[in-house]
């Protein structure tokens, strides 16, 4: 039996296993609503106000890319692709660079294909779509870099930032994501506090800001803040005989489901823990046994779109799919092998699912005198597409992606028992979902705080200026907790640089002003935007579907939302009279169309 360490060894005389699948090995298009809530306290009325937040086009592909050491090539096929089936593209060939490619992210905010080539020392980047012998549009190379073959790599499109693992220096650099050519790192985590030995797998978790990477030369998972540098211990380690942990390659931290998943090159198992597992811990599942089909499992993805969990196989040549929860001695689903796959030794990949498109966020309110939602499928006069008597008239109204499916559906909040009941159509009913979340006083805001396509609960609790977010809808303690802004801010949140993760921001109700984070962490703000009237009401969505979150106002006044298509000052590109006196403005993705 081979393994991709030895296959390296023979190459060039350092033990290099295989890599992993980049950050959290699931290279999600942002297609479903990145449905966000923002709430104002309507001034004298005490009154909470809803927004929305929805996502970039949808782009319609649903791919597996797969990286083909022995070949050095990339191939990318359907996402569903099984058994004898040819690859819809190949990149391969001397004008590639490829020599011996073993890491791969695909960054679908830019566009981009991004490889690891161990044999270089390098990292190149293509169009997501390049084919043939086609050469990279910037390479980083060079001793300045740092490389020292390279495996793991992740694009963190919400920091703007390259983060590679390098497995014969025993290192983590980080670089800016556009770094080209002999760039040094702005960052590198090494020395022997680290822990790290020979790592490959590698994640960065936006969600929690955290680092996490699999050492295969020691059989461990250890976890840092995402920002450590230099000689830094880490926060937590996953080591020790229980944990099941041997020749660790793969790796995915699945935040949706609050798991962290690992392939185990040498005892051909892919372990389960809980996300936050450290010492000696068990796993909570395991997949192993001659049925699986695994042969030095390397690769791994964990498509929380479709349910699914894809392994590559190294030494047999071959893809193996299961259901996301498989456990014990299962089958695949389905398996991708043969001749006419060209399939050589694969080892990282990503997958990028397109399974809902993307659409315009649009006006609609909340009427409390009558309970009732009147919803518009446009941005334009003209009565109710959608009415559905939902709540009670104390009920503060939010509205979410509470199942993922990519339509924006009703909810309320009840001040009264600090809870939210939220449906997943839009007509009337009992609540799908009932949480209690917060203390009294606390508003609520809702959104996808770790980029899964799931709206999940959370609370801004102006007495002390702080976001406390959940990443699911059961009740729990925040996984986020955030204090910005000040006292008499007003909470909005959203996706306001299109990576696919709402994140957070206050209007300034004193100086019409949004304060806007590009990440759930403390900080000043990103973006600063003075826009709207005295008395105004901040709503914010994506306008014009392009996958990035914008301002905008409601004038209760005039009963009309003035929207920008950008984040900057400037008159209203859309205006739109709705509603009377005394509703209160929610919007969102009603028809989960275009």
């Amino acid at each position: 039996m081979t393994t991709l360490r030895e296959s390296v060894n023979n190459l060039d005389k350092t033990r290099l296993p295989s890599p992993p699948s980049g950050r959290r090995n699931t290279t999600r298009l942002t297609l479903r609503p990145r449905i966000a809530l923002v709430l104002t306290l309507a001034f004298g009325l005490a009154a909470l106000l809803g927004q929305g937040v929805w996502p970039r086009m949808a782009w319609g592909q649903e791919e597996l890319f797969v990286g083909d050491f022995g070949n050095s090539s990339i191939t990318v096929y359907s996402r569903t692709a099984t058994g004898n089936t040819a690859p819809i593209r190949t990149l391969s060939g001397v004008a590639t660079a490829l020599s011996g490619p073993v890491g791969l992210a695909v960054d679908t905010v830019h566009d981009e294909l991004v490889v690891t080539d161990q044999s270089s020392n390098s990292v190149t980047v293509y169009s997501r779509t390049a084919t043939g012998n086609t050469g990279p549009i910037r390479t980083l190379s060079g001793a300045a870099t740092g490389l020292s073959t390279p495996i793991g790599v992740v694009v963190d499109t919400v920091n703007d930032e390259l983060v590679v693992a390098n497995f014969s220096n025993n290192s983590v650099t980080v670089y800016s994501r556009t770094a080209t050519g002999n760039t040094a790192p702005t960052r590198m985590l090494a020395g022997v506090s680290t822990s790290l030995t020979n790592p490959q797998g590698l994640v960065v978790d936006t969600a929690h800001n955290e680092l996490v990477v699999a050492n295969n030369g020691n059989s461990s998972v250890t976890v840092y803040s995402r920002t450590a540098i230099g000689n830094t211990a880490p926060i937590r380690t996953l080591s020790g005989a229980a944990t099941g942990l041997n020749g660790p390659s793969g790796l995915v931290v699945d935040t949706a489901h609050d798991e962290l998943v690992v392939a185990n090159q040498l005892s051909n198992s892919v372990t389960v823990y809980g996300r936050t597992a450290t010492g000696n811990t068990g796993p909570i599942r395991t997949l192993s046994g001659a049925a699986t089909g695994f042969s030095s499992p390397t690769g791994l993805v964990v498509d929380t779109v479709d349910d699914e969990l894809v392994v590559s196989n190294f030494n047999n040549n071959s893809v193996t799919v299961y259901s996301r929860t498989a456990t014990g001695n299962s089958a695949p689903t389905r398996t991708l092998s043969g001749a006419a796959k060209a399939l050589s030794s694969p080892v990282f990949m990503a997958v990028t699912t397109a399974t809902v498109a993307s659409g315009t966020t649009t006006i609609g309110v909340f009427r409390p005198s009558a309970s009732t939602f009147f919803l518009r499928n446009s941005n334009t006069l003209g009565i109710a597409d959608i009415v559905v008597p939902y709540g009670d008239s104390t009920d503060l109204p939010v509205v979410g992606d509470w199942n993922g499916d990519g339509v924006t559906t009703i909810g309320v909040f009840r001040p009264s028992n600090n809870t939210f009941y939220l449906r997943n159509s839009n007509t009337p009913g009992i609540a799908d979902i009932v949480v209690t979340y917060g203390n009294p006083g606390d508003l609520p805001v809702v959104g996808d705080w770790d980029g899964n396509g799931t709206t999940t609960v959370g609370v801004y609790r102006p007495s002390e200026n702080t976001f406390y977010l959940r990443n699911s809808n059961p009740p729990g303690i925040g996984d986020i907790v955030v204090t910005f802004g000040m006292s008499g801010d007003i909470p909005v949140v959203g996706d306001w640089n299109g990576v696919g993760v709402t994140t957070i921001g206050v209007f300034r109700p004193s100086n019409n002003t949004f304060y806007l984070r590009n990440s759930n962490t403390p900080g000043i703000e990103e973006i600063v935007v003075t826009y709207g009237d005295p008395g105004d009401l901040p709503v914010v969505g994506d306008w014009d579907g392009n996958g990035t979150t914008t301002i905008g106002v409601y004038r209760s006044s005039t009963n009309t939302f003035y929207l920008r298509n950008s984040n900057t000052p400037g008159f209203g590109d859309i205006a739109v009279p709705y509603a009377m006196s005394g509703d209160i403005p929610v919007v969102g993705d009603w028809d989960g169309g275009p």
